[in-house]
């Protein structure tokens, strides 16, 4: 289980920004299968803004663009497996150690205000989306960072949109744990 508290203000613009706070929590557990995980998180989020908004800290359902937001509610579910691990090498270029895949589910509650008529309204909308990502975990060019691209589609049915996305990462984490 991962916790992340996260925390911002602007201590000399607290009068244009005001400040913000996001909490997330994430277990992880077995899936059905050996190898098989099931990743559950839970955030809150909310700001008092001033004059202008922070960006969020707490990630939309993927599939949906980033949006204005004062107060978020986020769950994520998601099952990740094994496809294959070939090991395919081309020597001094590239090593393919995993070919995985992630079935999804992601919902969010997001609350912001707008001024209509001037009065202000308070908008709430649900988002969700659902999808699959496949992704090969690979290193490239004998660097010790361990990459990770594949593709992801996500289906937001109350827009009725379907989207593909490139999807790449490198976890400079891992490395830097072993190292010190």
């Amino acid at each position: 289980m991962t916790f992340n508290l996260n925390v911002r203000t602007s201590p000399f613009s607290e009068d244009i920004l005001g400040n913000m706070t996001s909490l997330k929590a994430r277990v992880f557990t077995p899936g059905l299968i050996e190898d098989h995980g099931i990743s559950l998180a839970a955030g809150y989020q909310e700001q008092n803004p001033e004059a202008y908004l922070f960006s969020s800290s707490l990630q939309f359902p993927r599939g949906i663009d980033e949006r204005t937001t004062e107060k978020l509610y986020t769950f994520e579910s998601e099952y990740a497996f094994p496809l294959a691990y070939p090991d395919w090498n081309i020597p001094s270029v590239l090593y393919v150690k995993r070919l995985k895949g992630t079935v999804f589910f992601d919902y969010a509650w997001n609350e912001y205000r707008r001024r209509e008529n001037n009065r202000i309204v308070w908008e709430k909308e649900p988002l969700y989306s659902t999808g699959a990502e496949w992704t090969a975990d690979f290193h490239l060019a004998r660097i010790m960072f361990p990459f990770s691209a594949g593709v992801r589609y996500a289906y937001v049915p109350q827009f009725q949109d379907h989207r593909f996305e490139l999807i790449f990462h490198v976890d400079f984490y891992r490395i830097y744990n072993k190292l010190f």
